[in-house]
């Protein structure tokens, strides 16, 4: 996933399939605005505040998911 999401280059270099595949994790995302934050390059046609939405949703889905498990497995004991 790392290696797919281009943290060793721009991943518009890959193939059609593998932006697609990218695109689908959150940490193609954080790379974006970590090349932006240091370095000042816009990897995608985004924008700066499409992304951090995008990265924040992720997040807060993932918060959601792990307080749904912990609250269903704390239940079942």
């Amino acid at each position: 996933m790392f290696f797919l999401s281009g943290p060793f280059g721009p991943i518009t270099f890959s193939a059609p399939l593998i932006q697609v595949i990218a695109q689908i994790f959150p940490v193609y995302y954080a790379i974006v605005l970590q090349q932006h934050a240091f370095h000042g390059f816009d990897l995608n046609t985004y924008g700066i505040n499409l992304n951090v939405l995008i990265v924040s949703g992720y997040a807060l889905l993932l918060i959601a998911l792990a307080a749904f498990s912990l609250r269903r497995s704390a239940i079942a004991h």
